[in-house]
């Protein structure tokens, strides 16, 4: 709960299962710049949380960097972040279940540029300072069920 030296998994590339990042209040890291497919989940919850990451605190770096990222097998939840002004994952093209982006402080772009499909639902809301929101190739998204 205490991991604010920082976080390195910048080589990381393929991941089968689940990424979480899970109540990590103080928790500071770019993101994965390498990472290129997440068989399961990307989850990120108060990781730093978003409290922890106002004005006075300029140390405050939420994992906003996925660059490389093509697809993600399972749901995108990014939950209650701090420190994540632009989220940056231009290349995801699928989404096997949810893309829930949901009160996070501080985050004024989301960049989904690439993203294609999203096998459930998009769910964005309660992001204070979002100003936009990037999913011009977005061509199908199937209804729940």
């Amino acid at each position: 709960n205490q991991l604010s030296d920082g976080f390195d998994v910048s080589s990381l590339r393929l991941v089968g299962g689940q990424v979480y990042f899970y109540y990590n209040y103080y928790m500071s890291f770019s993101g994965m710049p390498s990472l290129e497919e997440v068989g399961g989940q990307l989850y990120l919850d108060h990781s730093p949380a978003y409290w922890n990451c106002d004005n006075s605190n300029v140390d405050c770096e939420g994992p906003s960097d996925f660059a490389k990222l093509t697809a993600i097998g399972g749901s995108l939840s990014i939950y209650y972040m701090g420190g994540i002004e632009k989220f940056n994952a231009t290349q995801l093209e699928t989404v096997g279940g949810q893309v829930n982006v949901i009160q996070n402080y501080g985050m004024t772009e989301l960049m989904l540029s690439g993203l294609q499909s999203v096998a459930s639902s998009v769910r964005i809301y309660e992001n204070d300072e979002l100003q936009s929101v990037d999913m011009a190739a977005l061509q199908s998204v199937a209804p729940c069920a």
